[in-house]
């Protein structure tokens, strides 16, 4: 029997019931869980940042490994942190990278939202394991965020673009996807999202030309006629969309708070 056959019973027979059994094999634990875990930082990260990473919670006996740049432009900094990650002797084989930024604070349990979301088809919610494609030739997202909201007033939720059109990357009604009962109805497939709490896989990046972040000014639409510079996270998502057809979600249930150091406020 492959790792993949393991049935519902089997996983019920340790003990710990069937709700929780079944859960437990939805997330699938048998696949590689092996992260690299990314951050670009300035050089300065505030102790609640700190904490929040500290607590976050890992499939257990897997393997992981952190790499972060100081002081560079945004985009060569994940240039070379994407750079790093794949092609370093202890990670180039890894499926996972989990990107972190210095402003998010994601609670413990997100990094398993995001690994469990992300092993399903989002169209037939079929478990995948780490594959790309569902029995039926789906493509499974490449890259899932977190929720985290804008430092603004009132705050807006970072999900970007109707899919339905690919220049839009106007901010997307999340409220639905926060209030489905079903964590796997709480993604909301977007044109791009941000990258301070986000799991990409690997293979893509291997994939995908260089350079694979930039910031640059492109036509973009944002809820009507307004134009605006277009960062690192969207680049790389109009990037793998165009060369690969990827997707891209945000896990709505995955909580991550977005802190502004001036005023101590997290959104």
């Amino acid at each position: 029997m492959s790792k993949k056959e393991i049935t519902l019973k089997e996983v019920e027979s340790v003990g710990i019931g069937e709700a929780s059994a079944q859960e437990y094999a939805r997330f699938q634990p048998w696949e590689d869980n092996s992260v690299s875990m990314l951050m670009a930082t300035r050089g300065m990260v505030d102790i609640r940042v700190w904490r929040s990473h500290d607590r976050i919670l890992y499939p257990m006996n897997q393997k992981r490994v952190k790499f972060d740049v100081v002081g560079e432009e945004v985009a060569e900094a994940y240039n070379n942190l994407f750079k790093t990650a794949t092609t370093h002797p202890t990670s180039r084989d890894w499926p996972w990278l989990l990107t972190t930024e210095e402003d998010n604070t994601p609670e413990p349990e997100a990094l398993f939202k995001l690994l469990k979301a992300i092993r399903h088809c989002p169209d037939c919610k079929v478990p995948i394991g780490n594959d790309k494609f569902c029995p039926d030739g789906h493509r499974a997202y490449d890259g899932l965020s977190g929720l985290y909201w804008t430092k603004c007033d009132p705050p807006a939720p970072m999900a970007f673009g109707n899919i339905d059109d690919p220049k839009d990357f106007s901010t997307q009604n999340v409220w639905p996807y926060m209030q489905a009962e079903d964590p796997l109805d709480q993604v909301i497939e977007v044109n791009s999202i941000p990258m301070g709490f986000t799991l990409y896989r690997s293979d893509i990046v291997k994939e995908l030309s260089e350079p694979w972040f930039k910031t640059a000014d492109p036509e973009l639409t944002y809820g009507g006629e307004n134009r605006g510079s277009v960062g690192q996270d969207i680049w790389f998502c109009i990037k793998a969309k165009a060369e690969l057809g990827s997707r891209f979600g945000v896990h709505c249930g995955a909580k991550v708070g977005h802190l502004d150091p001036k005023s101590g406020r997290v959104y």
